[in-house]
């Protein structure tokens, strides 16, 4: 009897340290929102059903997303395109994006509209690693845009 209680407490013991390692490892996993802040720049866009990839060599302008740790973002292209307004953190299907609502748009003659997404007025990002954005529009023909992080948030 007393090698059953002496059993059962290591198995207790072992499940209770791969429990709290299992939830360490989730920990590394999420996504606060200061991943998210800083300014990122376009290094890449595919256009869609053209098949164009266009890579940071070949872009006409530059384009830049600033997530700032108060929720609030700015998009902006050397072409003179701004955009700005405010973000939440999202989980969609599994994944964190920073979900961006467009307040104030000032275009200019691009190709794309700043706000080109699924939904008017949002654009949808997540991260890929430490240093890489992505914003993807390909299920409603917009362009999947390929960010890096060229300088990091205020934390």
């Amino acid at each position: 009897m007393h090698h059953m209680k002496l059993l059962l407490r290591s198995f207790t013991l072992l499940f209770a340290i791969a429990f709290a390692a299992a939830c360490d490892s989730e920990k590394d996993d999420e996504v606060t929102p200061l991943d998210f802040t800083g300014t990122w720049q376009l290094v890449e866009y595919d256009a869609g059903l053209s098949g164009v990839i266009v890579r940071e060599e070949d872009l006409t302008y530059q384009e830049y997303y600033t997530l700032s740790a108060d929720g609030t973002f700015r998009k902006s292209r050397s072409t003179g395109a701004e955009g700005t307004g405010t973000y939440t953190l999202q989980q969609i299907d599994g994944e964190t994006y920073a979900v961006l609502t467009y307040e104030e748009i000032k275009e200019s003659a691009d190709r794309f509209p700043l706000d080109l997404s699924c939904k008017p007025n949002h654009s949808y990002l997540s991260l890929k690693s430490t240093d890489v954005l992505s914003e993807n529009g390909l299920a409603c023909d917009a362009p999947h845009s390929i960010y890096k992080r060229v300088k990091a948030g205020n934390k």
